[in-house]
């Protein structure tokens, strides 16, 4: 039996019997791993909060014949802030799902789980706004996948752009005038729009706050951009309906 210690992220855990869970780990070193937390719900045991969703801890686990124990944890970030608004929780989640289904188990994918950490703390910060964390998250996950779309220079042609653009999944990006007679599925792209994305992709995670894009370029971006991450992931996710319908009910209210 080896021992590892690792910082990890609860992406999801599964109650079973009265005391124990099964969790779901993004590990910085080992990738996704389903590790045993056996007795981590009694009351008295130090690592129950470090089982929680979204919590970033130090983990000590045992490995046996490919599967995981947990012997310690310690938290680094409990992303508190998060608990105390269900819209940001539920962007989170929305993090969390997208992760959990691009990781192969044991695959690690430091740059990722990087991206991750940042998002999570980006949406404790009331002054980030959580629709442009989730474009972060999804256009940097994008670039780190290996499915960054070109918005430079035409996806078609390789001309330059101009001043009317066009977003098209078939041909991996951004295309110009010319080209879009040729496609079927091309939607108009702001060019600040395109200037953006592509300062997204190119920043470090780190760097999220310092972004500020207007509530133009994240609807532009929605429409064009978002439709591409969907079609390279092969699927959709329900957490992110959820999020739609409590944008629309907001916009009612207001």
């Amino acid at each position: 039996m080896s021992v590892i210690v690792t910082n990890a992220i609860v992406l999801r855990y599964a109650n079973y019997r009265e005391t124990s869970r099964i969790l779901t780990l993004f590990s910085q070193d080992v990738g996704m791993i389903t590790v045993s937390a056996k007795g981590c719900m009694r009351p008295k045991c130090r690592e129950r909060a470090a089982t929680e969703m979204f919590t970033l801890g130090e983990y000590t686990l045992s490995e046996k014949m490919g599967r995981y124990y947990l012997n310690a944890a310690s938290i680094e970030d409990a992303f508190y802030n998060l608990r105390l608004d269900i819209d940001r929780l539920a962007y989170a989640a929305y993090f969390t799902d997208i992760c959990r289904s691009v990781l192969n188990e044991g695959d690690p994918q430091p740059e990722l789980f990087g991206l991750l950490v940042s998002a999570l703390k980006a949406l404790c910060q009331d002054n980030i706004d959580p629709d442009f964390a989730r474009l972060f998250f999804e256009a940097k996950s994008m670039e780190i996948l290996g499915f960054r779309p070109e918005v430079e220079t035409c996806a078609a042609c390789g001309s330059p752009l101009g001043d009317k653009i066009w977003f098209s999944i078939m041909a991996g990006g951004a295309i110009c005038e010319e080209c879009k007679k040729s496609v079927d599925d091309g939607r108009p792209m702001l060019p600040g729009a395109a200037a953006f994305l592509r300062q997204v992709m190119d920043w470090e995670p780190s760097r999220m706050n310092v972004l500020k894009p207007s509530e133009l370029i994240l609807n532009n971006l929605e429409q064009t951009f978002r439709p591409f991450l969907a079609w390279h992931l092969e699927r959709t996710y329900k957490i992110d309906g959820f999020i739609n319908k409590m944008k629309g009910l907001k916009g009612l209210r207001g």
